[in-house]
């Protein structure tokens, strides 16, 4: 009996080794990405959620927006400003702009190869935090959108993520009608997606995408050098020339639509005086921190909106750099105060704030020169991040924003949360002025009359200064040159259908 025992025990061990050999070589396997006509991409940082109505960042949306989920409409590829046709083949306006009727392209398939139909993007629809108005399906192929105001300029707002059309599965599993479906997503270490076959526009010419999550910059390009991983989303300037110095990868610098600034808790006072936050940008020294920080690869702003969708970029700045008269202005609010101020750091680099670490460390000791006391807190993931937000747990954040959607509009109703629109942040920059010119761009079908408007409203912005502003940064990824047809999009999204790996076209 005993000889049986010590038999069993040595083939359960001997299982039990194979095993974990297996895990491990699987483990392996998933950490260096995959090998054949797939592309492995290194993100900065990890995506949140794949809903796209509840997408609050770039990352999320570079993994899943135009590779997963699909608008109705979307922006031309290579950087291309014109809207185009996507999940609707064209589109009726009427009332003025109150009404808008779309109609739909048939033969689009779900990822588990149902048919879309106009009830499921009216569903969508419904699910869109960002829509305001109301939907009905007419007919199987046209859907219907009626809005209290007229919407001059509405097929650019339906472009961005949150109102891609996607169908709940009955397991709660969310598909989309991209090129690509979602074939694995551990939380926090990878996500894979796979060539969608019965995609409309025709199958991807890659087998699918490997996104490696939380790589930094440097472990980037050593993967990147060793063949590991084919895309680098964010290369920080610091390190723009360790990539430009292989031959085997191309480095791609644009001009973002992004803006990078430090997010102000207006409730907790002084915060809540304009005079005060006035002497806190006149404390910063933006052309310091786009020197030492961004390597120049960025520009000053003298806009809210970025210069590449048409901010002002020109003339002298809206800031001027005056530590003394700001000291003096936040001495009369601190006086003799023991108060300390809450500083809440990025969770990892973004578009807007490449090497977050850095930045906050050159803020923070403008503000101490004042005579504010900080308390630096780095969040530790984007979940965590938003959290503070949310419960308001915080005076200052490292923030930023990059729009999806090229669209102004887009970019003021998300977040100061212009009419019936929720404010991406928390805390509400209340302008009634402000809103009011927002909205009447929105109604106005002249692009000059539009733009009037805009100016005026950034006009007040800078008036009343609710944010730290720090700069419109550049957008740097690589990526290496055996990958064929990759455009870098300013938007942080990745267009995927026609890129290929040299060799597998």
């Amino acid at each position: 009996m005993a000889s049986i025992g010590n038999t069993t025990v040595k083939n359960s061990i001997s299982k039990l080794v194979i095993t974990l050999i297996i895990m491990i070589l699987l483990t392996a396997t998933q950490a260096v990405g995959r090998e054949g006509n797939w592309i492995n991409i290194a993100l900065s940082g990890n995506p949140v959620t794949q809903d796209p109505k509840l997408v609050k960042d770039s990352l999320t949306l570079s993994v899943i927006h135009n590779t997963v989920f699909e608008c109705l409409v979307r922006y031309g590829g290579e950087r291309n400003l014109a809207i185009e046709p996507a999940l609707a083949i064209s589109w009726d306006i009427r009332d003025g702009g109150k009404t808008w009727i779309f109609t739909l392209r048939s033969g689009v398939r779900f990822h588990d190869g149902s048919l879309m139909t106009s009830t499921d993007v009216v569903e969508s629809f419904k699910r869109d935090p960002n829509f305001t108005g109301k939907i009905d399906a007419v007919g199987a192929d046209r859907v219907r959108m009626v809005f209290r105001e007229k919407r001059a300029g509405y097929a650019k707002n339906i472009s961005q993520v949150s109102s891609a059309v996607e169908k709940f599965l009955p397991d709660s599993t969310i598909v989309g009608t991209g090129p690509f479906r979602v074939s694995s997503w551990l939380q926090g270490e990878s996500v894979e997606l796979e060539a969608f076959d019965e995609y409309w526009g025709g199958r991807p010419k890659l087998d699918g995408v490997h996104f490696q999550c939380a790589v930094s910059a440097e472990s980037a390009l050593k993967m990147m050098k060793s063949g590991e991983t084919d895309v680098v989303d964010i290369v920080p300037p610091s390190l723009v020339q360790e990539f430009e110095r292989d031959p085997t990868i191309e480095t791609s610098v644009m001009k973002g639509v992004n803006v990078s600034f430090v997010y102000l808790n207006l409730e907790n006072p002084p915060l809540d005086s304009a005079e005060f936050r006035k002497a806190l940008n006149m404390l910063i020294h933006t052309d310091k921190i786009i020197r030492d920080v961004h390597f120049d690869q960025a520009v000053s702003c003298r806009d809210v909106l970025p210069p590449v969708i048409g901010g002002k970029d020109d003339g002298p700045p809206r800031i001027q750099y005056r530590p003394k008269v700001a000291k003096e202005v936040i001495a009369g609010y601190l006086k003799d105060s023991d108060r300390v101020f809450r500083m809440i750091g990025l969770p990892f680099p973004r578009p807007y704030c490449p090497e977050p670490a850095a930045q906050a460390r050159l803020i923070a000791g403008y503000l101490k020169g004042s005579g504010l006391k900080i308390e630096y807190q780095p969040a530790k993931s984007m979940q965590e991040y938003m959290q503070y937000m949310d419960n308001r747990d915080f005076d200052f954040m490292i923030s930023g924003w990059v729009i999806d959607s090229r669209n102004p509009d887009d970019f003021f109703t998300a977040l100061f949360g212009v009419g019936d629109v929720e404010p991406v942040f928390a805390v509400k920059w209340d302008n009634e002025e402000f809103e009011s010119m927002i909205i009447q761009a929105r109604q106005t079908v002249s692009v000059k009359r539009q733009w009037d408007l805009y100016r005026a409203a950034s006009g007040l912005f800078f008036e009343d200064l609710p944010w730290i502003l720090i700069a419109h940064t550049n957008q740097i990824g690589a990526y290496r040159k055996v990958v064929e047809g990759l455009k870098f999009e300013p938007t942080s999204e990745f267009r995927l259908h026609d890129v290929t790996k040299r060799g597998f076209d």
